[in-house]
């Protein structure tokens, strides 16, 4: 058990107020292989007031300076890290070695927040979540190592805007309308959620194929009873500067990924996002015409899905 746990870089900051392990070092391990069909758990997580900040990303920075020959805004010595190549070497067993001894894990978090954004930004994204309770396991998978699984529940979920206390920048525009704490732009009272990323193998035909055997990377969502989603012009102008500030564009010319060759490790395709809502859910716009609030009400009857692949 632990108290007060904090680590920072100069990207973000992780802060625990306190938690406890359990490794059941007594329970049976099979052998050095994985077993795919075992739900023993050996490590057991808990933790209370998590707390993720991301607020910079310097090494992305550092690259665009670097472009532009502006290195000398980070110092006389700026490295740039390189993009790690590809592994065309064998799979070690290390990591099959370390998730036979551990089996399932299970990872608990009482009360979490999420918090994206910084002092330059008028407002951050805040997501909070209650009582998650998650298992993270390997499963067998058809044409690659393993496959990766988390599945998992969260209570009182809530992803809003929140005015950064600390911002001196130019004027901005206040929300349409304020939510308690913020604008809230999701909020359920249950949310049932399902990740799966295969680990990849290696092309054993002479390229790997975009339509056929394409590595799974999937996100399920499954909104339950009390989801309200709010949106409008304000809340995208507030999403499109976060992304222009933790995704800033070098305006160069994309070069398209090549498909791996035979020996070569596997590349995933594309990510697949599905957005179920089990419950009937309200979905609000708000906007603002002169000073004058308005607003479109609308209802998803349930078993409403939104489908979103990202290549």
């Amino acid at each position: 058990m632990f108290k007060d746990f904090l680590y920072a870089n100069d990207d973000y900051s992780i802060r625990i107020n306190d938690a406890w392990i359990v490794f059941s070092y007594w329970r049976y391990v099979p052998g050095r292989k994985v077993c795919f069909k075992s739900n023993a758990s050996r490590l057991h997580l808990s933790l209370n007031g998590l707390q993720l900040h991301v607020y910079n990303r310097v090494q992305r920075y550092k690259e665009i300076a670097k472009l532009f020959r502006m290195e000398k805004i980070f110092g006389e010595e700026t490295e740039v890290k390189k993009q790690l190549p590809i592994d065309n070497a064998a799979p070690s067993a290390y990591w099959d070695r370390i998730w036979s001894l551990v089996g399932v894990i299970k990872l608990d978090i009482w009360s979490g927040r999420i918090v994206v954004g910084n002092r330059l930004l008028p407002y951050m994204l805040v997501v909070s979540l209650e009582n998650m309770n998650s298992k993270v396991r390997l499963r067998e998978s058809a044409a690659d190592r393993a496959l990766l699984s988390v599945e998992g529940q969260a209570e009182s979920v809530r992803a809003a805007f929140l005015k950064h206390p600390d911002y001196e920048g130019a004027p901005h525009k206040d929300p349409p309308r304020t939510m308690g704490d913020g604008f809230a732009i999701l909020q359920s009272a249950l949310l049932h959620f399902f990740y799966h990323q295969d680990i990849l193998g290696y092309v054993t035909v002479d390229e790997q194929s975009t339509a056929t055997q394409r590595p799974i990377w999937e996100s399920i969502w499954r909104f339950d009873h009390n989801t309200v989603i709010s949106y409008g012009p304000w809340a995208e102008h507030q999403r499109a500067l976060l992304y222009s500030f933790f995704f800033p564009s070098d305006y160069q010319t994309v070069v398209p990924d090549e498909l791996p060759k035979r020996g070569k490790r596997r590349i995933h395709i594309m990510h697949d996002v599905r957005i179920s809502l089990l419950k009937e859910t309200a979905v609000d716009i708000w906007f603002m015409r002169g000073d004058q609030l308005e607003s479109v009400h609308s209802r998803c009857q349930p078993g409403s899905t939104i489908d979103v692949r990202q290549f």
